[in-house]
Order: C-alpha cells, then sequence, then structure tokens
C-alpha cells in the first residue's frame, strides 16, 4: 500500500498533496476547500469537535521539478471533513475508503508499538526473517547453477507474496508491512519463515531439483494457512 498516512505529533496524518493527487485535482482547489473547512470549524462549538478535534498542521512539498510549495497535513477528523466537502468529485468516495483504511491501519501500528508483548515477539521475528532472507539468497544462487534463468532472481519477493497471500495478510495486492500486523499474524509469518528456510536447507542438502523445492514451498504454505485458518474456526465455536 502507498504511504498515504504518516506520523505528526504522535498521530496518523495525511496530506493536502496526497489528497490532491489521488482525487485528481489541482491542489490549489484543494487549500480553497481547507481554508473553507477551517473557517467554518473556527465558528462551531460541539462535542463532536471536542471529542475528535481537526488538526491542520502546516508543511510543505516538493514537486518534480525540485520546487517547494505550501500544504497541510491532516488527521482523520479534519480528513473526514474535509473529503464531505469533495463530494461533487467523482473520485471522492473511492478514496476516501483507501485513506480511511490507512488511518485504521496506523492506528492500528501505534497501538501495537505500545503492546509490550507484540514489541518482543516482531523482535524475535527480525532474527528468523534474517535467516529466512540468507537461506532465499542461497536458493537463488543454487537454482541458478541448476539452469534456473533470470527469474530466479525474483524467488525472495515471489515466496513473499505467497506467504502473505496464503497467510490472508494482503492489503491493495501488496503484502502488509510487518508494523501493521498484530501479533497473531507475525506469529504465522514467523512459522511460515521458518518452515520454509527449513524446507530449502533439508532439500538443497539432499540436491534436490530446485523447481521441487520451490512446489514443496508453496504446498508447505497452503498447510500452514489451513491449519492456522482451522485452529481460529475452532476457537470462535468454543
Amino acid at each position: 500500500m502507498e504511504n498515504l498516512i504518516t506520523i505528526r505529533k504522535d498521530e496518523p496524518v495525511t496530506s493536502t498533496y496526497l489528497i490532491s493527487e489521488k482525487l485528481g485535482v489541482p491542489h490549489t482547489n484543494l487549500l480553497r476547500t481547507i481554508e473553507k473547512v477551517k473557517k467554518q470549524s473556527s465558528t462551531q462549538r460541539g462535542v463532536f469537535l471536542r471529542k475528535f478535534p481537526m488538526n491542520f498542521y502546516e508543511s510543505t512539498f516538493t514537486n518534480k521539478m525540485g520546487h517547494s510549495f505550501f500544504m497541510y497535513e491532516l488527521n482523520k477528523s479534519a480528513f473526514m471533513k474535509v473529503i464531505m466537502q469533495l463530494g461533487k468529485y467523482e473520485k471522492a468516495a473511492e478514496i476516501q475508503d483507501e485513506f480511511i483504511e490507512g488511518f485504521q491501519q496506523m492506528e492500528k501500528a501505534i497501538l501495537n508499538h505500545q503492546n509490550n508483548e507484540w514489541v518482543l515477539t516482531r523482535e524475535q521475528g527480525k532474527q528468523i526473517r534474517l535467516e529466512m532472507t540468507d537461506r532465499v539468497q542461497e536458493f537463488i544462487e543454487y537454482a541458478k547453477k541448476q539452469g534456473a534463468g533470470a527469474g530466479a532472481d525474483y524467488y525472495y519477493a515471489n515466496l513473499t507474496k505467497a506467504t502473505y497471500k496464503a497467510l490472508g495478510m494482503m492489503q491493495h495486492e501488496k503484502p502488509k508491512t510487518r508494523d501493521m500486523l498484530d501479533k497473531m499474524e507475525i506469529s504465522g509469518l514467523l512459522l511460515s519463515e521458518h518452515a520454509l528456510r527449513k524446507i530449502m536447507e533439508i532439500e538443497m542438502q539432499k540436491e534436490t531439483h530446485y523447481k521441487e523445492i520451490y512446489l514443496l514451498c508453496k504446498q508447505q504454505l497452503e498447510k500452514i494457512a489451513d491449519s492456522i485458518l482451522l485452529s481460529t474456526e475452532t476457537k470462535l465455536l468454543q
């Protein structure tokens, strides 16, 4: 997923630049809408604004020509108020869903980093990920020695995508970032990566053909995914 949402003063924000790019409207038009919303909010007093304050942070962006321009960074409440004013644009409803999902994922990431148990699991996973990366690189070289073409260089990306897809952790056709995963998802990911690493290690020692090793990895992913799904369904029925 694109980095539609970032962090500003410990809260998720997006920018008017990104909104205008996604919406397909001139940035100056969007800034005029922002000023209108800001003026309206300054005269309003209510429970909603007190509970969910709208924050508009002044900032800048650099265009493709290297020139800097003024922009705003908006928190979730500000974005929601602004997007309501953009209903006349055809893509408004479409990008609203995409940005809201981005806000939700970033909020989840912030909560994850505040959870000590999640942080510990994430740290443990870094070593497993490193070992997995090294083993895949060995597998790529192994495959090339057996006659694999240039496509072997994509095995790392392909196995990563296959793992996330099997575990249901794709977002907009791309694997979610690890900071967006909860503890259960990370655990499933680490289990899968450990299993793939062991398959490649054992089968390369046996001098198994690289195509068969690749197939064994994909079959193992399916088994792990089915096992996790069955375990989750069992817990829900209890």
